[in-house]
């Protein structure tokens, strides 16, 4: 079969966590674009073989390491939500779990540092609009229940999260809890819309 034409197999659970950890610890060691599969094939301690009928690209490691440890990061978030006691919390848990794990991802700082014009399509214009979209869609589930339309209350948090993140003099440090919670309680979730309160049916109870 061509190779233009081949499609990859999932990847066992085991395999594709392995090849997202070793991509990531390649990309923190030696960046983007001296990335090889046969690198991270030796990393993840599996056949180049192996890697190839998952991942039959380099492109395709790095897209899956992404989605990965955007998991990961969402689980965080999830996790650190999961007992909030009021939208206060959930906005915050949301931009410093978040800002804490971008912060400490070494395969972010290497590409960040030495190859930036790599993460600018991400960030500016088309390419910025899909990664807020992305990032909407991941972050939706812990605002249900605490806004009327969690989507775009995520897409609004995620876009202060970022700009305190990326800005090189932010309003606030997005990883100092008890100045997030100030800053979000003054200028963010009064801006969010929370659900209508149901009327109770007079015929019920």
């Amino acid at each position: 079969m061509p190779a233009a034409l081949a499609v990859a197999a999932p990847a066992p659970p085991d395999i594709a966590a392995r090849a997202a950890s070793a991509t990531l610890s390649c990309i923190a060691r030696t960046g983007l674009a001296r990335l090889t599969v046969d690198d991270v094939a030796r990393e993840a301690g599996v056949s180049r073989a192996t890697l190839y009928r998952a991942f039959p690209s380099k492109q395709a490691l790095v897209a899956a390491a992404a989605g990965h440890e955007a998991a990961r990061v969402f689980g965080l978030i999830a996790e650190a939500t999961a007992d909030a006691s009021s939208l206060d919390d959930v906005v915050t848990a949301v931009i410093t779990v978040g800002a804490r794990a971008l912060r400490a991802s070494a395969a972010l700082a290497f590409v960040a540092t030495h190859e930036p014009h790599r993460l600018a399509p991400h960030l500016e214009f088309a390419g910025g609009d899909a990664l807020l979209g992305r990032l909407a869609r991941g972050l939706a589930p812990v605002f249900r229940g605490w806004v009327a339309d969690p989507e775009r209350a995520a897409e609004w948090v995620a876009r202060v999260g970022l700009c305190a993140l990326l800005s090189p003099a932010p309003l606030v440090d997005p990883i100092d809890d008890a100045a997030v919670r100030r800053f979000v309680a003054t200028y963010v979730t009064p801006g969010l819309s929370t659900p209508d309160v149901a009327t109770p049916d007079p015929e019920e109870g």
